[in-house]
């Protein structure tokens, strides 16, 4: 029995950071449906861990962030609530960061009921990982993914999302843009190009802040003038250009 184990919380915790723990799994508790108090749950620097605890039985979290976990390829199948059809009721924040090995994201236990208050989805220097994004978040209101070069998925539709960044992920395909958007920061040739694709600036009457870089293609705003609602506007490395046809 290590350390985690001999360290199990009483059933009313409601928050659990673990940091720089060594084993290869998590004990049992960790993710035991009986810690229902539990909303937010923060695993860093867990570097032999291969897989997660059973997470989809914590119907309470909130919050849940998993950073600098460098043996984890798979993420998914230890959901772990077959007994639910909706996973993560309570969910609003989640973030993966620092993850090097971290290859596929698994969907196929994954109902549309799930995820359904999820706000904020945050993927950060995941640079192996591939396949698809949950594809129905329907109150998203903030995605964020930065250097992941292997994610060639579509990003998730919902019409909520006010916040959108991408950096350094540039086959992340956009195809459409929400009209509530209010701030847009794209970073990288490729996505940049597909993002301006898809959209019409003119129809993205929230936006107040726009930034991007690395684009070789030239950016049109059409119409008679840029959004009245921008507030903040940034471009970047040239050959991009930035017209306003009127």
């Amino acid at each position: 029995m290590d350390i985690l184990d001999k360290l199990q919380p009483t059933k009313n915790l409601k928050r659990l950071e673990v940091h720089g723990y060594r084993g290869t799994r998590f004990p049992k508790w960790v993710g035991d449906s009986s810690y229902q108090n539990l909303t937010g749950l923060y695993l860093f620097g867990c570097p032999n861990c291969c897989i997660l605890p059973q997470l989809g039985r914590l119907h309470s979290l909130k919050d849940l962030a998993i950073r600098r976990m460098s043996m984890l390829e798979t993420i998914g199948y230890e959901y772990g609530d077959s007994s639910s059809r909706t996973l993560f009721p309570s969910l609003e924040y989640l973030e993966f960061n620092d993850m090097p090995c971290w290859k596929m994201w698994h969907h196929s236990r994954v109902s549309e009921d799930s995820f359904p208050v999820l706000k904020s989805l945050v993927i950060l220097d995941c640079p192996k990982l591939e396949g698809d994004l949950p594809s129905h978040l329907p109150v998203l209101e903030t995605i964020k993914i930065e250097r992941c070069n292997q994610l060639g998925s579509s990003l998730p539709k919902a019409s909520s999302i006010r916040k959108l960044c991408i950096t350094e992920s540039n086959k992340v395909v956009v195809h459409e843009l929400p009209l509530s958007l209010e701030e847009l920061r794209i970073h990288g040739r490729e996505v940049t190009n597909s993002a301006f694709e898809a959209i019409d600036i003119t129809l993205l009457t929230s936006l107040q802040t726009f930034d991007i870089n690395d684009s070789s293609s030239v950016i049109s705003f059409m119409g008679d003038c840029l959004p009245t609602s921008l507030k903040f506007m940034s471009k970047e490395k040239p050959p991009t250009q930035v017209t306003s046809h009127f």
